[in-house]
């Protein structure tokens, strides 16, 4: 089987600029994957983003709220900081983010909506959002 990887990386290259505009990389990108095995975790990102947030069936936004959902159900604060960023970055408002942590707590239960809440706070007071 043959996979489009050149076509893929470079859809991955475009969503890269619309999650990061001002950086050029995630706020994640010096884990220890990256610096141990550069060569996979670039791997990873063709895959994640040229394949799956590229895809235009689900807009970048949606796919950046799904993806904040998600890591809140894992409790993964650090990942959610990064998401919420990324998911602001394509268009989410305060408003959307505070409304979806509601709709988690009645999934996910307190103590990971709570962390949903925390990471989100971080993000608007970071990018001073009132």
């Amino acid at each position: 089987m043959d996979f489009p990887v050149e076509e893929w990386s470079n859809r991955a290259e475009a969503v890269k600029k619309q999650f990061y505009p001002s950086t050029g990389k995630s706020r994640l990108a010096g884990n220890a994957m990256a610096e141990l095995d550069p060569e996979f975790a670039e791997l990873i990102q063709v895959v994640a983003r040229g394949r799956a947030y590229a895809d235009p069936t689900i807009d970048l936004k949606t796919r950046a709220l799904c993806t904040v959902a998600c890591l809140v159900g894992l409790g993964e604060q650090r990942y959610v900081e990064n998401w919420i960023a990324n998911s602001m970055n394509v268009g989410a408002t305060k408003d959307e983010i505070v409304e979806l942590m509601v709709q988690l707590f009645v999934y996910v239960g307190t103590p990971k909506a709570v962390i949903g809440f925390e990471a989100a706070k971080a993000v608007f007071t970071e990018r001073g959002v009132q």
